[in-house]
């Protein structure tokens, strides 16, 4: 719930405000990896799944030390996934697409569709949004103390 909250219904709210016609594309993903290997010994990269901020080692394509002191050794599957991202991100700043190449198409972000780009080790769309229902009944509660 706590992610849902403050990330997930945060994040579709925004998309949802600055989406729509005679406004610049609007471009969401979800972030769905699962670091592979313990970059600890107690394992939190393992343990912690899907963490806010996680995508950006891959983003940067920078594996160094991964938030701890360990150096971290991506899989070989983790090299195509951030290959595949900086690449979509590199597209975007550059033309305001991030599609191109061989990737999978990255649909635009519209209340409609609730296009979004699922990031894990297959790249996937999905249509149709993520954890809306969720979102919605959220949004139904006051705000006040959030």
């Amino acid at each position: 719930m706590e992610s849902d909250l403050y990330f997930t219904c945060n994040t579709r709210n925004f998309a949802r405000d600055v989406s729509g016609a005679q406004r610049h594309l609007v471009w969401r993903y979800l972030f769905a990896h699962r670091y592979e290997n313990p970059a600890s010994q107690d394992g939190f990269l393992t343990a912690a799944r899907a963490f806010h901020g996680a995508e950006t080692f891959l983003i940067t394509g920078n594996f160094q030390t991964l938030g701890t002191s360990v150096i971290y050794s991506p899989s070989s599957t983790e090299i195509a996934l951030s290959n595949e991202m900086m690449g979509y991100w590199a597209r975007l700043a550059a033309t305001g697409d991030p599609n191109g190449s061989s990737a999978v198409p990255w649909l635009p972000y519209d209340v409609a569709s609730e296009n979004i780009l699922q990031l894990d080790d297959n790249i996937v769309p999905l249509a149709g949004g993520y954890r809306n229902a969720q979102c919605d009944f959220l949004s139904t509660l006051p705000t006040r103390g959030f």
